[in-house]
């Protein structure tokens, strides 16, 4: 492909200046002495002059720059995956990482009776009236939609990590980074598809906490959502 009009124009306006330069310069570029801005001028000109066998090269049917293009593709590739590596430092672990994996079998009964004393004593200490169920407070459907979203999307993923028998810590579970970056790592879904389901999750991890959802968000989970889900279910069924 040839360089546009302008590009060309400003290269060779640049070639007579450097070319002028050097020869202004010639003793001090060609002496016993060169400086730094002598040997970046001569450098800066060749670069110019050569660039445009540099631009496409083909040889035979093989074409360089084509090479160069896929480079590109696959270097795009291991950012995506980077980005999801700092993840795990940045936003994404401190609202959805969990420590261990519940409570066991073996411990339920031991624990209800911990609860049971603990809630009772706070009840007394700060003379509690116990509320019915319909008086604990309404949910509203948005956070439910949120929730239902949140639930679905973990459970596909969970589910796909399973499938592929990948090994853990067994002491506790695996956070969604991990298992997302698993999948991507493994070429089950790509790193940019992984990019989205964090940003979901995201949107998502304030109103599990609490927080309230803005329309925007809202708008954003009810587009894109069933979307995720419904992929992720059908790589599922594709991998039965």
């Amino acid at each position: 492909m040839e360089e546009n009009s302008e590009k060309q124009f400003v290269r060779i306006i640049s070639i007579v200046a450097l070319g002028g330069t050097i020869i202004y310069r010639w003793e001090s570029i060609f002496g016993e002495k060169p400086t730094t801005i002598d040997i970046f001028t001569v450098s800066l000109l060749a670069v110019l002059i050569l660039y445009p066998l540099f631009k496409e090269i083909s040889i035979g049917s093989i074409s360089i720059k084509k090479e160069i293009e896929n480079t590109k593709k696959e270097i795009n590739g291991k950012i995506d995956q980077l980005k999801i590596d700092m993840i795990a430092t940045q936003t994404f672990n401190p609202t959805i990482n969990f420590q261990n994996p519940g409570i066991s079998d073996k411990a339920i009964d031991q624990v209800t009776k911990d609860i049971g004393r603990s809630v009772s004593d706070a009840i007394a200490q700060f003379a509690v009236k116990e509320l019915k169920e319909d008086e604990l407070g309404k949910v509203d459907s948005q956070v439910e939609y949120v929730f239902k979203t949140r639930y679905l999307i973990e459970k596909e993923l969970r589910r796909l990590w399973n499938n592929l028998d990948f090994q853990y810590d067994k002491r506790r579970i695996p956070s969604i980074y991990e298992i997302t970056n698993s999948l991507a790592k493994s070429e089950l879904i790509p790193f940019h598809f992984v990019n989205s389901i964090k940003d979901i999750y995201s949107i998502c991890s304030p109103v599990i906490h609490g927080e309230e959802i803005d329309d925007k968000r809202m708008q954003i989970l009810k587009e894109y959502a069933p979307k995720i889900i419904s992929t992720l279910k059908e790589i599922e069924n594709l991998n039965k």
